[in-house]
């Protein structure tokens, strides 16, 4: 019927973890209303056949239904988000005080009916122990009701075996989930000092850093190195989208060094492995941007205009158009395309953005067989693009000073400089999103 789960869907190996509710009146253990769901997610992505919404798109979720700070999930919100994410099963759970015990119980429910699927999974520990070892019993619980074969997850073994590190990288996450870039990576690298071996925590701070500067450098490719040298534990996904990025991370900087034939080859072992991980997985969105990065810059490289640009930038702008659909939330794509746009709408430019393709005008010739007209709509829409998709950015990360400048830069490649001009002031007034550069195109503006 209506709201059902689709033909062919397994419900109990498809599973959206919301944050479990702490009715334990301790600050020490908050931390594990959102830590619940990023350790029983990499928990059960341990078995290669169950499909698990990632922690990063489960705060996104959140976010969209404004319940990023509820203290409680209910059933019907849970089921709602499922459904976004396109999974059949969704897990809620409480984490309880009793004693010198923590307690934790989790419920699995089947999303198109409301109905509990299988008994509770219910563990305690003392309140001095480590809670992950909890969440590993509840995984296995978990997986059980999924059918797996029996394992054993552990996630110590898996992640980091310092709790400190642990908490660092969760703190990491929400940062960067937020934007918050110098936190993010003040966080990631807090977890790496209180552990040199932990790969996730070295892939996001790369990621990070990577987010926050136009310019690629050798600490980049000594953190995505770092990540892939110690991935060996993690679930395959994980493993995966490390080994992609750190393929896509030498290739920018060897275009960076001008090797552009290496970067090439680079970028080409990343698009395999981001295309391998969306053949398993065709709506996870962290892969779909990695794939659309790669595609973009390695297009975009060379001393002179590529003959594949047009084939690399088409399928750049429909990946970050997918990763848009799947994850409104992820900035990035949003700067990607403003910047394909701006050169689509340059006068001259050799090449013009026809409704999701890209297509060279490297010469006159090209222009006339398309035809005058046809060109300079492509121009002008091009130009409005820009400064659309500046603008859609924007309202959604107000914070992001990236966004802001995107939103300049945008109406100022369409002729509006009256209105970038005011939306660069309002900027610059904010301590928080102010850049050292924003002056100077002020004053270029003016």
């Amino acid at each position: 019927g209506i709201g059902g789960t689709p033909a062919g869907v397994d419900p109990p190996k498809s599973i959206l973890v919301v944050p479990f509710e702490v009715q334990a009146n301790n600050p020490a253990v908050a931390w594990l209303r959102e830590g619940s769901v990023n350790m029983l997610t990499l928990n059960l992505a341990s078995w290669s056949d169950l499909t698990v919404v990632d922690y990063e798109r489960s705060l996104d979720l959140l976010r969209d239904a404004g319940l990023d700070d509820a203290s409680r999930i209910g059933l019907e919100d849970a089921r709602e988000m499922a459904r976004e994410a396109g999974v059949w099963t969704a897990v809620l759970g409480q984490v309880t005080r009793i004693g010198d015990s923590l307690m934790v119980v989790a419920r699995a429910y089947d999303v198109a009916t409301g109905n509990r699927v299988g008994g509770p999974a219910a563990h305690s520990a003392p309140l001095t122990a480590d809670p992950r070892a909890i969440f590993d019993a509840i995984a296995r619980d978990l997986l059980e009701i999924a059918g797996a074969p029996p394992m054993r997850p552990e996630l110590a073994s898996t992640t980091t075996s310092s709790l400190e590190a642990y908490r660092a990288y969760l703190r990491g996450l929400q940062a960067l989930n937020d934007w918050q870039l110098a936190e993010a990576d003040s966080a990631f690298r807090r977890a790496t000092e209180a552990d040199s071996t932990f790969a996730l925590a070295y892939y996001k701070r790369a990621l990070t850093r990577g987010w926050s500067r136009a310019i690629i450098d050798t600490s980049d490719v000594r953190l995505a190195r770092a990540a892939t040298q110690h991935a060996t534990r993690l679930p395959q996904r994980e493993r995966a989208l490390i080994e992609s990025y750190q393929q896509l991370t030498l290739g920018l900087a060897a275009q960076t060094q001008a090797n552009f034939e290496a970067g090439a080859a680079y970028f080409t072992s990343a698009e395999r492995g981001y295309e391998a991980l969306l053949t398993r997985d065709s709506t996870d969105a962290e892969a779909w941007y990695g794939l659309a990065d790669a595609y973009y810059h390695h297009g975009g490289g060379g001393p002179q205009l590529s003959p594949d640009l047009a084939r690399l930038w088409t399928r750049a702008l429909r990946a970050f158009d997918r990763t848009l659909s799947l994850d409104s939330t992820f900035h990035l794509a949003y700067a990607h395309k403003v910047s394909m746009y701006q050169v689509g709408g340059r006068t001259g430019s050799p090449m013009i953005i026809l409704g999701d393709s890209v297509v060279l005008v490297p010469n006159d010739s090209v222009a006339r067989s398309i035809g005058a007209e046809p060109v300079q709509s492509a121009r002008v829409r091009a130009r409005d693009m820009a400064v659309q998709q500046a603008n859609h950015w924007h309202y959604l990360d107000p914070e992001a000073a990236q966004a802001h400048t995107a939103v300049v830069a945008g109406h100022a490649a369409a002729g509006h400089f009256d209105s970038p001009a005011a939306a660069l002031r309002q900027a610059m007034a904010r301590p928080d999103v102010r850049t050292a550069d924003m002056p100077y195109a002020l004053s270029a503006l003016e």
